[in-house]
């Protein structure tokens, strides 16, 4: 029986492959060797196939591959009893969750502006600031990457490079 149904959260774009990994705690029996991809909206299955097997480093593992699947809609797999999270098949699948990315890297980089970014950590009042010449996230001014962030200012100082 599966266990777990893992699929993309963020959706698929129609034209792309679509895969699932779907973690099982047996092989399933004849009935349940296939996987179906239901439309939320109407409860209709939409797409029907038969499950690979393989065996993994986790365990035996299914693959559901539903690539043939091209319609924009919003979607769940189902295998046995089981149903995945639902995901979107659509065009701009990915472009919808471009601007939380850029903007995450953005207040993450090394140097941003202190006043009015409401960042503490790199408020020097709040946190202690980092020490000279050390980017808490890592970077050209030193540093180990975004570990040094996490240790906290004393720890970011104490691996600051000496001159």
């Amino acid at each position: 029986m599966p266990t777990r149904i893992c699929v993309n959260h963020l959706g698929f774009h129609p034209q792309a492959e679509k895969r699932s990994v779907i973690l099982l705690s047996e092989r399933p029996s004849a009935e349940s060797a296939t996987f179906s991809v239901v439309d939320v909206g109407t409860s209709r299955k939409v797409y029907e196939a038969s499950l690979q097997y393989q065996d993994d480093p986790f365990g035996q593992v299914a693959v559901a591959t539903f690539s043939e699947l091209t319609r924009p809609g919003l979607y769940q797999l189902r295998v046995g009893g089981r149903r995945s999270v639902p995901f979107f098949v659509r065009q701009d699948v990915y472009t919808r969750t471009a601007y939380d990315a850029f903007y995450y890297f953005h207040v993450q980089r090394c140097g941003q502006a202190e006043s009015g970014q409401g960042i503490a950590w790199l408020d020097k009042e709040a946190t202690g600031g980092p020490a000279p010449g050390l980017c808490w996230g890592g970077g050209p001014a030193g540093g180990r990457g975004g570990a040094d962030r996490r240790r906290g200012p004393k720890r970011a100082a104490a691996m600051a490079p000496r001159g």
